[in-house]
């Protein structure tokens, strides 16, 4: 049979996906620094800091973080003109060529797919013993490609 499937994702499709995943990261730090500002406000006694101040501390280190993650992104893939992440579904495996950095997985080492997470979705091959042998982000390709290609690796796993 021979087929082979390629999908590459889009420039506009990585943004997001790399927004998706800075934004928990965003979160932490925020909270962080949220958490730090409330600590200082206690323990100092000439400072004293409103409950505003630290949502409005909240909301900026949200919004820096994700404006430079973004940019960060975008200078990579214009500028250095990097390639886009590409996936390869053919007979012999799947391969993902991630920024230079290649995995291929033969289909006797995927023995199954599965979709994890409620914000920040991954799409894990998993291997015999269940643990995760790649995983795969489930932004990083656009709703239709996301469909088509989690119908060919579940009609492929596990050497199907």
């Amino acid at each position: 049979m021979n087929e082979k499937y390629e999908f590459t994702t889009t420039r506009w499709q990585y943004l997001f996906n790399s927004s998706v995943k800075n934004v928990e990261i965003s979160f932490i730090t925020a909270i962080g620094a949220v958490f730090a500002n409330l600590v200082m406000g206690l323990f100092s006694q000439e400072v004293s800091i409103s409950i505003g101040q630290t949502v409005v501390t909240f909301i900026f280190m949200m919004f820096f973080i994700s404006v430079f993650s973004v940019g960060y992104f975008w200078v990579k893939i214009t500028l250095f003109k990097s390639n886009l992440p590409t996936l390869v579904i053919d007979d012999d495996g799947v391969s993902l060529d991630d920024f230079g950095e290649k995995k291929e997985f033969s289909w006797n080492e995927v023995t199954k797919i599965t979709v994890q997470g409620i914000f920040k979705k991954i799409i894990r091959l998993n291997e015999n013993k269940g643990s995760a042998i790649y995983v795969i982000d489930y932004y990083l390709f656009e709703p239709e490609k996301r469909v088509e290609i989690l119908r060919l690796l579940n009609s492929r796993a596990g050497g199907k």
